[in-house]
């Protein structure tokens, strides 16, 4: 595809907030909704969606907490945001009619599974330092005893140990990879909370740097490839490892990538995100066409001739 100009807009509407990115002119254009993680608001995505609009996407930043409008933490999310965001970007003008890539990093991943699974319109999945665990909620005060998702009015299954859950804390950036380590220990707790990656639509690429310090996205995403084995899905998966690389690298090449967050938007905590400069740059400068490429394969020869 050829670099494009595009158009921005901001969302706020029916239930949908976030920023649209798509080319100015042609199409019609495949479209993507891509989201972050913990964090809230936009996140990553803020600046995902102009880079993949360059390559002829119509890219959905979305928020799902952590904006005027929203839940202000990461407990109670409808999976059914992901499908008001694309029956929103069906109705745009000039998207193609093909299935909707969905983007998602770190607790954004589970979202994005979920989506593939459970919203008809989505296909190919992007998960980026990905669980194929759903995970407790998040707030303020750090992990709370209740459901992160909700699908169709019902809790998604999380694992909560009986002694309850206490971060680890320290006087620099804290590195919660042990915390998660330990909690993968419960293996029947986590079988309970696994998603059922078998059954998503499309294809799968799973993003993973091997010194992520914020959790175990190499561990995670090998549980991933490991239940589609044992389960004999058909569904395609790929999985990119990268060493020396962390938790928050995936981005257009020479996006700025933090090796740590000094204040959590969400906890206000600080966290340790890992990898070396060397290391996630390396990571970002291979990963970032790669999943451009997985994209144009995964949207039909048609959708992507248009956009050409």
């Amino acid at each position: 595809m050829t670099t494009q100009l595009s158009t921005v807009q901001t969302i706020d509407e029916a239930g949908v907030v976030g920023l649209f990115v798509r080319p100015s002119s042609g199409g019609p254009h495949p479209g993507v909704i891509a989201f972050g993680g913990s964090g809230g608001g936009l996140g990553p995505a803020a600046a995902w969606a102009p880079a993949l609009a360059e390559h002829g996407y119509a890219v959905l930043a979305l928020a799902y907490f952590g904006m005027p409008g929203l839940p202000n933490e990461l407990r109670n999310i409808d999976v059914e945001v992901v499908a008001r965001a694309a029956r929103w970007l069906d109705d745009q003008p000039r998207i193609a009619p093909t299935p909707f890539a969905v983007m998602g990093v770190s607790r954004g991943s589970e979202l994005a599974f979920l989506a593939g699974i459970h919203v008809e319109r989505i296909g190919p999945v992007i998960a980026l330092a990905p669980s194929g665990v759903g995970w407790f909620a998040l707030g303020v005060d750090g992990p709370v005893d209740a459901p992160s998702w909700i699908l169709d009015g019902a809790p998604v299954p999380y694992p909560w140990p009986s002694g309850g859950v206490t971060t680890p804390s320290s006087e620099g950036p804290v590195a919660l990879r042990p915390f998660f380590e330990h909690l993968l220990l419960d293996r029947a707790g986590i079988g309970r909370a696994e998603i059922a990656i078998e059954q998503c639509r499309g294809p799968l690429l799973l993003v993973s740097g091997d010194d992520d310090l914020m959790w175990p996205s190499t561990t995670f995403a090998e549980l991933i490839t490991e239940r589609l084995r044992r389960t004999d899905a058909t569904v395609k998966c790929t999985h990119l490892r990268y060493p020396g690389a962390g938790h928050a690298f995936v981005g257009p090449t020479g996006m700025p990538v933090p090796l740590e967050v000094p204040a959590h938007p969400l906890t206000g905590a600080s966290y340790a995100f890992g990898g070396s400069d060397v290391g996630n740059a390396a990571a970002q400068a291979d990963s970032w066409p790669r999943i451009v490429d997985f994209l144009d394969s995964a949207t039909s020869p048609v959708a992507r001739a248009a956009t050409s």
